[in-house]
């Protein structure tokens, strides 16, 4: 009997230790479908640029994780895009994008009548940083630190323009049409995550993945169960690293609401400006609550899929 309970909890041990090793890191919980894998990030160097789908509006959210890569890379307008729209490049009732200065040390946050632009308030780097569009509430989040705010009834988003454009990811789109993209400012970034909610609900969830079947790298939004290619050349995937495949940061979460921020600055209305001239702006600045903790989770088979898939893709880059 004591043999027989000996070789039971060496077994249990062994298996506990076998489960470790080839568990999916805790942060790569996304469920994808077969045919897809999930990445940490996908990478644009200025010609990779997403289609949305998703036309500027005053109730959305926008939520992004990204890194920039090429701090002063050359481009349409003073600003590289992250993600955003901005309608025709200049009209601020069709503004909701991140970008950074191209010659200058700051990251811009944009919606609507509200502005930063100031490099004391959001400064320009290479490390990777999560920042909150919240239009219901009429504030910018970086990092989990209010940056700005402003009364939700002054946002002045026009949801009725008879030029609305969709978001774009990888640049801002500065069309003047949700059927094509027309202008757009592009920059070199890694994007980890980014997701869309309107009124309180997830419409749109993106996810850097690998289409296996032709190794092509682009982003899977799990809301709609599509997997979106660059829209400026479709024979032109993103970049990835394909060492870090199975180290996604899991965000999956249900829909939050937009609890409102206080602060002991007064509110303030930041004067519109153009998308080239990035002229400074007032704005209200305090502290907000840290961002949510993300979810764990792991599977043993997820992470054989992952190892299998890597082998067949030693190298996931861009065809030259």
């Amino acid at each position: 009997m004591k043999k027989l309970l000996s070789l039971a909890v060496a077994a249990v041990m062994i298996a506990a230790v076998f489960a470790a090793f080839f568990a999916v890191p805790a942060s790569a919980s996304h469920v994808l479908p077969s045919e897809y894998m999930e990445l940490e990030y996908i990478e644009s160097d200025g010609v990779e640029l997403i289609d949305t789908g998703i036309p500027v509006n005053s109730k959305i959210r926008l939520e992004v994780t990204f890194q920039i890569v090429d701090p002063e890379l050359p481009g349409k307008g003073s600003s590289a895009g992250i993600v955003g729209t901005y309608i025709g490049g200049g009209d601020t009732t069709g503004r909701f994008q991140i970008a950074y200065n191209r010659t200058q040390d700051y990251i811009t946050m944009g919606m609507g009548a509200l502005l930063v632009n100031k490099p004391e308030y959001i400064h320009k780097d290479t490390e990777k940083h999560t920042a909150i569009f919240d239009a219901p509430a009429g504030t910018f989040t970086f990092d989990g630190n209010l940056v700005a705010s402003i009364d939700p009834a002054n946002i002045d988003i026009n949801d009725e323009h008879p030029n609305l454009c969709n978001f774009t990811i990888g640049g801002t789109n500065f069309s003047k049409t949700t059927e094509s993209l027309t202008s757009y400012s592009l920059g070199a970034t890694k994007i980890f995550y980014v997701s869309f909610q309107k009124d309180g609900v997830m419409i749109a969830e993106f996810i850097p993945a690998l289409r296996i079947a032709d190794n092509y790298v682009g982003m899977y939004d799990t809301v709609r169960a599509r997997f979106f290619e660059n829209a400026l050349y479709d024979d032109v995937p993103f970049l990835a690293d394909p060492a870090v495949v199975t180290t996604a940061e899991a965000t999956t979460r249900a829909p939050a609401t937009s609890a409102p921020v206080t602060t002991n600055a007064p509110v303030t209305n930041a004067p519109s400006t153009d998308a080239v001239t990035d002229a400074p702006a007032a704005v209200t600045t305090g502290e907000a609550g840290k961002t949510e903790k993300k979810g764990c989770g792991g599977s043993a088979a997820a992470a054989c899929v992952a190892a299998v898939a890597v082998a067949g893709c030693a190298l996931i880059r861009r065809k030259h």
